[in-house]
């Protein structure tokens, strides 16, 4: 995925859990380093939003960050991909993971 900020654009490798999406850079052959966290309780998924997007940034979505998170500063990650099919898989299984940690078990009530 490229990650933009501000107007710059990075290549970065994303890996997403249950719970956490976490953004790195490529350090070496199968070696990354790691530029950022987010926990998906925190977050929110938008592919329309009214906070800027780079307009070279290719199929954007955005990923607004709250407390818990970790990274240069909280404000909104602005990702894009190589396709609209792309995009619209990465907005699907965040939106489905961030209902998941949100929706509480019946244990938990």
């Amino acid at each position: 995925l490229k990650l933009g900020f501000g107007n710059v654009l990075r290549n970065r490798h994303v890996f997403l859990f249950n719970d956490l999406l976490i953004y790195t850079s490529l350090s070496g052959p199968n070696r990354y380093l790691l530029k950022g966290s987010i926990q998906l309780s925190f977050v929110q998924v938008e592919m329309k939003s009214t906070h800027p997007i780079p307009s070279e940034l290719p199929y954007p979505f955005l990923i607004l960050k709250g407390p818990g998170s970790t990274g240069k500063n909280a404000k909104p990650l602005a990702f894009g991909t190589t396709s609209e099919e792309e995009r619209q898989s990465w907005v699907d299984d965040l939106q489905k993971l961030t209902n998941q940690v949100f929706r509480p078990s019946i244990r938990d009530i």
